[in-house]
């Protein structure tokens, strides 16, 4: 890489790392909310439960027709790290995330050492702040999802190139290259062939349009490949040896097929289906608030000196990291919008790279203008949302959010005169859109509970059922937050749970008093309709209790008969 175009001017760095410090402090205070929300968290959170219980860490396993079968659509490693979080603390969800989280502390140290190596301490400084706090990362930071820790493994291996490429020595040449194979291969081991197939194909088109195809050549090839195998294979001969048709679903259904064929459902769910394209209208919205950043002149006039002959190599490979996932994923339909935070550290490396080197060029009265507008719409719009929380009687959330919001301005106060502004507005747009995120969560958990998690219903019925063991049916992968719940025990349950078993498709064999199950299943169930009466209705979810057992039930709810749509808890 080019190192003649790096911005270099002085700054105070314990300013924006202690931003940094804080939006992690935010987010992590934020991490319990809202309830694990089904399919996906509850599924995620419940499968290295099921590891732990079973004492089989070789393969992941989900509840699928009244059966633990295998979960063959992800590789262990991430619910490895969820399960040792179990053992070492207890099981809760605020547990469940925290290996995201965790992932996103070391993204953030992978991208300050990556924007830094290629650019200059201010240069990684501001793109950590903008990963940090770009929407869709914040968000997954904490969530049971395998994103976050899949992203920064490949970012990892991108550290790894760059810093084999800019190595003087053949030595230090050989242990960074070999970084490069780590990350692809920890990747593989997170999310299957993915993130190999993004690192490769990064650096080989960044090469290609460089014209140095022969750097390939000094990749430490031989000890690289074994070192991924290494790490790969023998997870995978053993997951082979227990299931002989592991191979053929995990490469050409699991993979394949969800990439080529816009109709894909495996056999722990259905397509995700999308237009194809539909990436690019996602990643727009998963870079907010700095996608409106790079809408400045300034940021457009650089991206498009790309496209000439003397063009800026360390932008270059910033873009083309941030660009080449949403290429990818342009011609699949099977996508989910969170697939785009791929994209997102090389976005972030791109704009704090940007940014750095616009302040070093030009005045300082632009910016000046543009950071004080920003800063005051989001004062406006934290302290809006922190009275509206305060309203809402979650004091601890408007407390924190009035009172990181006050310290955010004393410190501007104190420090304005030791920074540049260009550190200033990052800072503080990072720090106001932290706290607008955090507001956004805990304001919006009590909807999203109601509707997209089972737990409210569970602690409906523990409540109001005698007897400090809970006794319920629940239908497999269904209803997954059941069995997470029932492994938490009373984390997050007044009572211990008994859970009951049974195949959705052999309704007529349920026997017991109180079954949870999807409204629409229990809608079309003549069965269930004629020997279950719905007590409760929570979202997509209903409480039924066998109609003989309802004259006995003295737990004060009256029983409501299902006459239409579901009814919403208040």
């Amino acid at each position: 890489m080019d190192y003649s175009n790096r911005p270099n001017h002085p700054v105070n760095k314990s300013f924006p790392l202690s931003i940094i410090v804080l939006i992690l402090l935010i987010r992590a205070l934020t991490l319990n909310y809202p309830d694990l929300i089904e399919p996906t968290e509850s599924r995620y959170a419940t499968i290295p439960l099921i590891m732990l219980q079973k004492s089989d860490w070789l393969i992941p396993r989900v509840w699928i027709d009244g059966q633990l079968e295998p979960y063959f659509s992800k590789p262990p490693l991430h619910f490895w790290l969820i399960a040792i979080c179990y053992k070492l603390i207890y099981v809760d969800e605020w547990v469940a995330r925290l290996p995201s989280f965790f992932a996103m502390i070391a993204l953030l140290i992978i991208v300050y050492a990556l924007g830094k190596r290629a650019g200059n301490s201010i240069s990684g400084i501001l793109s950590a702040l903008i990963c940090s706090t770009s929407l869709i990362l914040f968000f997954l930071s904490g969530a049971v999802v395998t994103d976050v820790s899949l992203t920064a493994a490949i970012t990892l291996a991108l550290l790894g190139f760059v810093f084999f490429e800019t190595s003087e020595t053949e030595r230090s040449r050989t242990y960074w290259g070999l970084l490069i194979f780590t990350g692809a291969a920890i990747s593989f081991m997170i999310k299957g062939p993915l993130g190999s197939v993004l690192i490769a194909g990064t650096i080989f088109l960044y090469l290609l349009i460089q014209k140095d195809l022969g750097m390939l050549k000094k990749l430490p090839w031989l000890r690289g490949t074994l070192l991924y195998l290494v790490i790969i294979v023998p997870w995978l001969l053993m997951a082979q040896s227990a299931y002989p048709d592991f191979f053929h679903y995990y490469f050409i259904q699991e993979n394949l097929g969800r990439f080529l064929n816009p109709s894909f459902g495996s056999r722990y769910g259905g397509a995700h289906n999308h237009s194809y394209g539909a990436i690019w209208y996602m990643l727009p919205v998963a870079f907010i608030p700095w996608v409106f950043l790079l809408l400045g002149r300034e940021y457009r006039v650089r991206f498009s000196n790309l496209l000439k002959k003397e063009r800026d190599s360390v932008l270059l490979f910033f873009t083309i990291a941030g660009v080449l996932p949403a290429v990818f994923f342009t011609f699949s339909r099977n996508i989910l919008g969170t697939y785009c935070v791929l994209s997102i550290p090389g976005l972030a490396l791109a704009t704090g790279y940007l940014v750095s080197a616009v302040q070093a060029d030009s005045a300082d009265k632009a910016l000046r203008r543009r950071y004080y507008v920003i800063t005051a719409m989001a004062a406006v719009s934290a302290l809006t949302l922190g009275m509206s929380l305060l309203h809402q009687q979650i004091t601890f959330a408007s407390i924190i959010t009035l009172l990181v919001l006050l310290a955010s301005f004393l410190l501007n106060t104190k420090h304005k005169s030791l920074l540049n502004y260009s550190t200033v507005f990052v800072s503080y747009l990072s720090l106001h859109s932290a706290i607008l995120f955090s507001a956004l969560i805990v304001l919006l958990s009590p909807y999203v509970n109601n509707r997209r998690s089972l737990e409210p219903l569970m602690k409906e019925i523990a409540n109001n059922t005698p007897g400090p063991v809970l006794s319920v049916g629940v239908a497999d992968h269904f209803e997954q937050s059941a069995f997470w719940l029932a492994g938490a025990g009373q984390h997050e349950i007044s009572k211990k749970i008994k859970l009951h078993v049974f195949n959705p498709n052999k309704l007529s064999e349920i026997k017991v008093k109180n079954v949870v199950i999807k409204l629409k299943r229990f809608k079309s169930s003549d069965y269930l309709k004629a020997h279950y009466t719905v007590r409760k209705i929570i979202g997509k979810w209903a409480w039924l209790v066998r109609s003989n057992e309802l004259s006995k039930n003295n737990s004060g709810l009256s029983k409501e008969k299902y006459t239409g749509p579901a009814k919403q808890a208040p």
